[in-house]
């Protein structure tokens, strides 16, 4: 599978699989995923980043909405962009920015594997050009994550703003 295909195989199998009664958050994974993204920051020798409670609450909403109504994209089936979940999480911005993570069928939801989980999405987007822009754009300055798994099924959103 190519890193281009990927979003379209994890958007399938979502599309496949029975609607989750019920997701989890993790908080720790997502301070984890913050923190890395900020050490990538300073490597490059940017600014860290500030965490923000409302893109990390419209990221965790973004993540829920895409795990329950099965599908993995930016956009969501009712043409909500990221920059419309900022708004309606109250933040007003001016730039912002969106890196979405998924990985299905993880057996089990152990630390452990939520920790390595954490790092293999920021270390995926570092490799993705696109997404390394929005880590190491200095144009913006606050971060939220959002990490939610359901039967199986993780994603993790970041949600950039200035």
């Amino acid at each position: 599978m190519t890193r281009s295909s990927w979003p379209d195989a994890l958007g399938a199998f979502l599309a496949a699989v029975a609607p989750p009664d019920k997701v989890e958050t993790w908080p720790e994974v997502e301070a984890l995923i913050f923190n890395e993204t900020n050490s990538a920051r300073r490597r490059e020798r940017r600014a860290p980043f500030v965490w923000d409670a409302r893109a990390a609450a419209a990221a965790r909403l973004h993540t829920e909405d895409m795990l329950r109504r099965r599908y993995f994209k930016h956009q969501s089936p009712d043409g909500r962009s990221v920059g419309d979940r900022l708004k309606r999480a109250g933040a007003k911005w001016t730039r912002c920015a969106e890196n979405l993570y998924g990985q299905p069928t993880l057996s089990r939801f152990g630390e452990k594997e939520m920790r390595a989980f954490g790092h293999a999405a920021v270390g995926a987007w570092l490799k993705s050009k696109g997404h390394r822009q929005n880590i190491l754009a200095p144009t913006l300055a606050r971060l939220g994550v959002g990490v939610v798994s359901n039967d199986g099924n993780v994603i993790a959103v970041q949600v950039f703003f200035t």
